[in-house]
């Protein structure tokens, strides 16, 4: 009994809400009634560090204000985009024919609720084409069952048809190019195996593509299983992420297109080859060769899809090592791009690829500060600067709640007060996944593609 009860603290974010709320009442509080000289420095070695870490911070600080800035203005500027390419169409409606791979490896919890999202598209001019890569587990029944159903319930004519091919296992970026040579489409889309597709996610996906300078678009992935603290952490962090990704589209510096939903023209495949199967982050593999090769890449940011998130702890890490680990693999591949006079975008491989490594300086420094501002405000009873520093981010995510009709609820407006301590555990969970990740590529130890215990995506996917 005792036990079942501490795992539901653990499982039950409102827990996690009132504790940070106590403690956030614990800092107010003494700041009311404390009658001391509030800003008297007693810790020189504090503010040293606070300038150094401030000059090592700028231009990191400088480009998150530019992007947070220029992401509330992104969703006029694709309106307008939008406006003038079906103006240049003559009013014809663009409906192509797209089709949607869905790699699955061992996805025997998810993958039948993920077809059914598909399939429930508001977007009809579609194939689904399923490779199961190898999988051990009971993926392939569960396919084969929901194949039959399908197709009896639609008399062997679907509106929307789903082929399934089966291979020995050889990783997702092999499984993808499967599906590339068997698919028909003019579009290209993938989705994971484990998410909840908004009905009008496709057709979301496609409008784009309207414009045919867009050569590849990314959409707007959540975090769908939010019944812990980590799924809830996780969330916060997608939101941001692809908020900031709207800013990214506006300057042309999109770093990644993130495979669980993404769309691209069959060109793309064409002109600069499929996906990379040496690479544990094919997404972003993918993704700077269209930059290299000066592509349009644009953000929807309607185009809904509910991934599973790492549940545990655990997972999380291994979550992260691995996409740390691809991302260095990438970056290094790049390397003779970066600076190079005859990149065909400059911004990326001058500016955005190179910031990386500062972000990845500023992030391991950052726990040192945070502690120490914790230490000295606790010394000398000040919470003003941990004050501002929350202020900004619970601005920050105000922003992003408020400029999304997705997020825009009851549930993120409790958390926003909360945002400044719950970033946290996040931190520490990057900067740790980081560490580890450049230590593997130092000592070359080999990082496999991490498979987690799938639940389901839980929650409800959101009609909206």
């Amino acid at each position: 009994m005792i036990k079942q009860t501490f795992k539901n603290l653990i499982y039950w974010p409102l827990t996690h809400y009132c504790v940070l709320y106590i403690m956030l009442a614990f800092m107010i509080v003494p700041m009311v009634f404390y009658t001391g000289d509030l800003f008297q420095p007693r810790n020189p070695l504090f503010w040293l560090v606070s300038f150094l870490m401030f000059i090592l911070s700028f231009s990191w600080l400088l480009k998150g204000f530019v992007y947070v800035l220029c992401s509330s203005w992104y969703d006029l500027w694709f309106l307008r985009r939008k406006v003038q390419a079906r103006q240049a169409c003559a009013g014809v409606a663009y409906e192509p024919m797209v089709s949607v791979i869905i790699p699955a490896y061992n996805e025997e919890a998810g993958l039948v609720a993920t077809l059914k999202t598909v399939v429930a598209s508001t977007y009809t001019s579609m194939e689904v084409i399923v490779i199961d890569d190898g999988s051990t587990d009971g993926t392939e029944q569960e396919m084969r069952r929901f194949l039959l159903k399908y197709n009896l319930a639609n008399n062997y004519e679907p509106a929307i048809p789903v082929r399934y091919r089966y291979q020995q296992n050889a990783g997702k970026g092999t499984a993808l190019n499967t599906g590339i040579h068997m698919a028909q489409g003019e579009i290209i889309v993938t989705f994971d195996a484990d998410c909840a597709v908004h009905k009008d996610c496709v057709r979301q996906l496609v409008t784009p593509f309207v414009d045919p300078a867009v050569m590849a678009v990314s959409g707007n992935i959540r975090i769908g299983n939010m019944s812990n603290i980590l799924g809830v952490i996780q969330s916060l962090e997608y939101a941001f992420g692809f908020f900031l990704k709207k800013g990214e589209a506006l300057f042309g510096t999109v770093f990644v297109i993130g495979g669980a939903c993404a769309a691209y023209r069959r060109e793309v495949f064409v002109r600069i080859g499929e996906f990379d199967k040496r690479f544990l982050t094919e997404d972003m593999e993918m993704s700077f060769r269209i930059q290299q090769a000066g592509m349009r890449v644009v953000y929807a940011p309607r185009a809904i899809a509910h991934t599973e998130g790492p549940s545990t702890l655990r997972e999380l890490i291994k979550q992260r090592i691995r996409w740390k680990r691809g991302r260095v693999e990438t970056t290094v591949e790049y390397t003779s791009e970066t600076f190079s006079k005859k990149s065909k975008n400059k911004l990326f491989f001058w500016f955005a690829v190179p910031l990386v490594y500062l972000d990845d300086i500023v992030m391991v420094f950052s726990v040192v500060l945070i502690l120490l501002l914790y230490v000295y405000s606790v010394e000398i009873v000040n919470y003003s600067f941990l004050y501002v520093l929350m202020a900004m981010t619970s601005f920050i995510y105000l922003l992003v709640f408020v400029g999304d009709d997705h997020d825009r609820n009851i549930k993120n407006m409790i958390i926003i007060p909360l945002v400044f301590f719950l970033s946290h555990l996040s931190m520490v969970i990057e900067v740790s996944a980081l560490i580890i990740a450049y230590w593997t590529v130092i000592t070359r130890r080999k990082v496999e593609w991490q498979k987690w215990q799938r639940r389901g995506v839980v929650d409800k996917l959101r009609q909206k």
